[in-house]
């Protein structure tokens, strides 16, 4: 995984360096630089220091009331090897007694004007903060993704999505608004389904059968929302998808503890705005343009690192449940 230097005021923002931390490790980051945990070294520490920030690949910035000469300084090392900084600026709140060093304000000044070399977000909340890191972090790695694959063609996701579970060999993390392998291909319930849709199904069918047999990693998400409202729109699906969950549990779980797929969905606080698949070192994004609803755009790419951050996200923000809570979130 890339190095990340984690640089501010040790003291004053110390939460935000936890915080930081924690993020990051949840984000797939193995190699989190902050200064309190480096070991003791018989070098200058500046000297030591400006040596982290070289060997970085991403470089995240914290600033608050305190100006420091180090910091400043790293953040200008990091300008000068062109590594991408990110920058977050804790609000101060002035009915509190705060006050940002004016020789600090300048800088900040400098760092928001619109031709600012770098990327920043102000926060006041540790919840926003961790937020904005994330989104931030999340959209550095794709501005440095190699050939990506672009589309908006409802056709060729499909397609796309079967490549990566048909080359992948170790697991396969799924989170889509409504899951196709609970509803079945569109037009639902129909003896003529889109073909794309339909070969689809079947070979997320056939990875199930993988899983169940432990050769594979399948992990499906849903979010409840979205399956709830296809529900409501077709009645008809009601009996099927209840008839599908039940398979899916019973063949997967009862008849052999050894199966490695399972089932989950996001909280409702935490319901993402992309929906993705991943294969061992390959992934896809899609989302729809809200003025378009339409419209699907897909991203995709090779990248090991990238995939592993995509399904520390799933990981995080998706909770595997039981064919009972599953009914009950359905209201079936």
């Amino acid at each position: 995984m890339s190095i990340v230097f984690i640089s501010s005021a040790i003291k004053e923002l110390e939460s935000e360096r936890e915080v930081a931390k924690e993020t990051l490790l949840s984000l797939g980051f193995k190699e989190i630089i902050l200064w309190e945990d480096l070991p003791a070294q018989s070098r200058p520490p500046r000297e030591v220091y400006l040596g982290e920030v070289d060997h970085s690949k991403i470089f995240i910035s914290i600033l608050w009331q305190e100006y420091s000469s180090e910091v400043i300084r790293e953040i200008e090392r990091a300008k000068k090897r062109k590594i991408p900084i990110l920058v977050f600026i804790k609000k101060i709140q002035e009915d509190w007694g705060e006050k940002r060093d004016p020789k600090l304000q300048k800088f900040i000044d400098s760092l928001t004007h619109p031709s600012s070399w770098c990327s920043w977000k102000s926060f006041r909340k540790l919840s926003k903060f961790r937020l904005a890191l994330t989104e931030a972090v999340m959209s550095s790695l794709f501005e440095r993704l190699e050939t990506p694959f672009l589309t908006h063609s409802r056709k060729d996701i499909y397609e796309y999505v079967e490549r990566i579970v048909s080359s992948a060999r170790k697991r396969v993390i799924l989170l889509a608004r409504s899951l196709i392998l609970i509803l079945g291909p569109r037009p639902y319930l129909s003896d003529t389904p889109i073909d794309y849709e339909k070969s689809t199904y079947e070979c997320l069918l056939n990875l199930f059968q993988k899983a169940k047999g432990g050769h594979i990693k399948f992990s499906s998400g849903y979010l409840i929302p979205t399956t709830k409202a296809e529900l409501i729109t077709y009645p008809a699906l009601k009996d099927f998808v209840k008839k599908q969950l039940s398979k899916l549990f019973d063949n997967s779980f009862k008849k052999n503890p050894k199966s490695r797929f399972s089932l989950a969905t996001p909280s409702p606080e935490r319901s993402l705005l992309f929906t993705f698949i991943i294969g061992d070192d390959q992934f896809a994004i899609w989302f729809k343009d809200p003025s378009n609803p339409e419209l699907d755009i897909c991203i995709s790419s090779k990248n090991r690192m990238v995939a592993d951050t995509l399904v520390h996200i799933f990981e995080e923000n998706c909770k595997v449940k039981t064919l009972e809570t599953l009914l009950e979130e359905l209201q079936l």
